[in-house]
């Protein structure tokens, strides 16, 4: 809303309802594109979008699409919002892991549980093979590290 008065003369005010919409050039799908799929620079073209229709942004730079996937498809011609892509799985739930532990002058490694999904660099719990729960920080190709 807008707030509209009378700056001489009469006084009165009145609201007007606004809206606001910024455009510019953002990457868009040059073809359809799936559910968890990767995006590279061959599947996106650059048009010129209104920025304000997805509520967290649209992509404009092709850096923002690196080591990322799709949460949702995506048709073509239609632009890529940021809340569709997500960081892909290092880790999933219940997917054996390579346990690798760390310490000063010394590393352990062993087989483990995940006990819940997560992307490279977040932290997650393993359960290892005596039972025992540990957590770790996953890293890509379902390694999980620990450090002592």
């Amino acid at each position: 809303m807008v707030g509209v008065r009378c700056a001489s003369g009469a006084t009165w005010s009145i609201m007007l309802p606004a809206t606001i919409r910024i455009s510019g050039p953002a990457l868009v799908a040059a073809r359809p594109l799936a559910l968890g799929a990767a995006v590279g620079t061959s599947d996106v073209n650059v048009a010129e979008v209104e920025w304000t229709r997805e509520p967290m942004g649209v992509v404009v730079d092709a850096r923002q699409l690196e080591t990322r996937v799709l949460t949702r498809a995506i048709n073509a011609g239609q632009p890529i919002a940021l809340t569709a892509l997500r960081a892909p799985q290092a880790v999933g739930q219940g997917e054996v892991v390579r346990l690798v532990g760390r310490g000063q002058n010394f590393s352990i490694t062993t087989d483990g549980i995940a006990l819940a999904a997560a992307t490279d660099g977040q932290p997650v719990r393993v359960r290892t093979e005596s039972g025992r729960i540990v957590s770790g920080t996953a890293r890509a190709g379902r390694i999980v590290e620990v450090s002592f």
